[in-house]
């Protein structure tokens, strides 16, 4: 049925199935099938992947298709960690088949001087990379149209073209005022 993202590689909300084996503080094994609840395209990308937890870490292969052509092939790991008063969690996502860097995000809280503190640093292609940004701009919706006009690695070329990077970083802090007001501020870039 209709699922939320579980991270490990997968791209927003999909019909399918995944499953684990095992306990996550030791190792699990996970799996998981299906296609992207993406209605803004004609047609959603179907795609399988696993994963393996081992307590704070997680490490991920993902394959995407769409209209039968190799839209998104990544692997990555993510990096948990929590504290009383204190967390981090970091991920990087790299795609094997545009030799490029999808994402890599670092983001963290700590308690200090009686406050609340968070930041945030984030670098990654906006949209995720996909052979599907090579529509935008095309006088077509249909990735197999593409297909007919261009060979494989120009298809690729041209949708890492038309993919931006973005970075930004965010640092912020919260005080509490009493049982009920809070004064907060954060600046980012």
């Amino acid at each position: 049925g209709r699922q939320s993202s579980i991270g490990a590689g997968v791209l927003g909300r999909f019909d399918g199935l995944s499953g684990s084996y095992g306990d996550a503080a030791d190792m699990r094994v996970n799996g998981v099938v299906g296609r992207l609840a993406d209605y803004s395209d004609s047609t959603s990308p179907s795609f399988f992947g696993a994963s393996v937890d081992s307590g704070a870490f997680t490490a991920y292969g993902i394959n995407q298709t769409v209209d039968g052509v190799l839209d998104r092939r990544a692997i990555g790991g993510e990096w948990r960690y929590y504290e009383d008063k204190k967390s981090l969690f970091a991920l990087l996502d790299y795609d094997i088949n545009f030799k490029a860097l999808n994402a890599a995000q670092v983001m963290g809280t700590a308690n200090a001087f009686d406050a609340s503190l968070n930041f945030m640093l984030d670098h990654r292609k906006t949209p995720s990379l996909s052979i599907r940004n090579a529509l935008y701009g095309a006088s077509t919706s249909s990735i197999s149209v593409l297909q007919q006009a261009l060979s494989a690695s120009a298809l690729r070329d041209l949708a890492l073209q038309r993919t931006a990077t973005t970075n930004m970083g965010q640092v912020g802090i919260t005080k509490p005022l009493s049982d009920k007001w809070q004064v907060g501020g954060d600046v980012r870039l």
